[in-house]
């Protein structure tokens, strides 16, 4: 982006610099000497006049030199990836300024659980939600792992189905079918009750030949 115009007028033995009121990002600059490279804030607040910012001193030194200098802080970019890419989301990824604080979210797909972030191979967190100060560009690694399948009790008693399983077993849904040999498995709908460390649902299923499962979509 092209710096803005300033301008400089003096009058009466008073200095006055103006530049755009849109060039918000850009401090007013002042040196005696070119060649030394030293710039110094200019500390008297800008007026708004109309659609500029106006200065205005009466500076004894003549050879006072001014500029508009930006205050843009450094860009980054943060990326994340899940792995493996089945394994689940990520989200808050993007291109921040420096310092910004950034808070990188991950949510497991159905039959994996959240293990890590890893950038460069090391480990920078183990909350889903791993908020940092940002200072560089950033490339995180979300990690997965697959949960084992939890073990599905079945019983029934007077004409009454029991199905019983961990209620660690997030992300897993109770399906049954009448044929093993289809794919068509239908989710049972009843809402499961948890009883210490269990979910349980029961059911005077009629037909005798039925099949479930615990299956992670």
């Amino acid at each position: 982006i092209p710096p803005p115009l300033l301008s400089i007028t003096r009058t009466n033995g008073v200095t006055i610099l103006t530049w755009p009121s849109s060039a918000s990002e850009f401090i007013l600059e002042s040196t005696t000497n070119l060649g030394a490279g030293v710039w110094a804030p200019v500390t008297n607040l800008p007026a708004l006049v109309g659609a500029l910012f106006s200065v205005s001193n009466a500076w004894t030194n003549h050879s006072l030199m001014f500029r508009l200098h930006s205050q843009f802080l450094p860009i980054f970019t943060v990326s994340a990836t899940p792995f493996p890419s089945g394994g689940g989301n990520v989200s808050g990824g993007g291109v921040f300024v420096s310092n910004s604080t950034v808070t990188m979210t991950a949510k497991a797909s159905g039959g994996y659980g959240f293990s890590n972030w890893t950038t460069n191979g090391n480990v920078a967190s183990t909350s889903t939600n791993y908020a940092f100060t940002l200072t560089n560009n950033v490339t995180l690694i979300a990690n997965f792992v697959p949960l084992a399948s939890p073990l599905l009790y079945i019983t029934r008693s007077n004409s009454v189905t029991y199905l019983s399983w961990p209620s660690s077993a997030i992300g897993f849904a109770l399906e049954s079918t009448t044929n093993l040999n289809t794919t068509n498995w239908g989710v049972v709908t009843n809402v499961p009750a948890q009883i210490g460390g269990f979910f349980t649902v029961s059911n005077a299923w009629p037909d005798q030949t039925r099949f479930f499962r615990l299956y992670a979509p």
